[in-house]
């Protein structure tokens, strides 16, 4: 596996997701795809489908959704991504089994993400890591 190769592919997803285009992100992801946030020690969605789920549910709460790739490293099977992510809340969003309504508020705030691939090229893992973790949160508007 190239992984600068890699990095590209990761790349050209994030540019088609901003388009609200899915499908390369969900066609580079392994059957298994486990995608990891610091908010629980278990994954927070397993597979393709429920990483399709999650990404169409995000679209709905934040129409606007961005991820702005700042910088990309490769080695190995392992890809990070520095990103500048922002959107606005302006629909519901279910969390925790819960239904948060929109607040209309903006947000932007930096995180990185760190993915692993198969050697087939499959995205296996997918960990997200903020610089401020409780900044989304007060940023929709919820309590932290």
């Amino acid at each position: 596996m190239n992984p600068e190769g890699v990095a590209k592919r990761v790349r050209d997803a994030y540019e088609a997701y901003n388009r609200h285009d899915i499908e390369p992100y969900i066609s580079m992801m392994a059957p298994d795809f486990a995608a990891y946030d610091p908010s629980s020690p278990e994954p927070v969605f397993r597979g393709r489908e429920a990483a399709r789920k999650q990404n169409e549910d995000n679209f709905k709460a934040f129409p606007d959704f961005n991820f702005k790739i700042l910088s990309t490293a490769a080695s190995g099977n392992i890809v990070t991504a520095e990103m500048l992510v922002s959107g606005t809340f302006k629909g519901p969003l279910e969390l925790g089994g819960q239904i948060i309504p929109p607040s209309g508020n903006r947000f932007e705030f930096r995180m990185v993400w760190v993915a692993r691939f198969n050697s087939e090229g499959l995205l296996t893992e997918g960990r997200n890591y903020y610089y401020d973790a409780t900044g989304l949160p007060r940023l929709l508007g919820l309590k932290v």
